[in-house]
């Protein structure tokens, strides 16, 4: 994702954030399978480590959604000359 956007690669943007689909699909997957282990009598569960569990996805979707939305302005940017500022000012560091 870095390189695509530094680069303003507009394919391989669109291509990270459809990948980047999977991700809540897991996190949720992990949800809805420590749930019904939960319901599940017959398995052990530590109640520390799924509320854990629980915390963490939640973190993760905040962290993911708030990405996705960045990625977003900073695709309406694209264009913008942005992308010839870097150039310079890498060059400029390397002299």
């Amino acid at each position: 994702g870095w390189f695509a956007l530094q680069h303003e690669l507009k394919k391989l943007v669109i291509l990270f954030a459809v990948v980047g689909l999977i991700k809540p699909g897991y996190y949720i997957f992990k949800i809805v399978d420590e749930y019904v282990k939960l319901e599940d009598v017959s398995v052990p569960t530590v109640n520390t480590v799924v509320y854990s569990l629980f915390a963490a996805v939640a973190i993760g979707l905040m962290v993911w959604f708030m990405l996705m939305v960045e990625l977003f302005y900073v695709y309406k940017d694209f264009g913008s000359g942005l992308k010839e500022n870097a150039k310079q000012a890498a060059a400029s560091e390397t002299t």
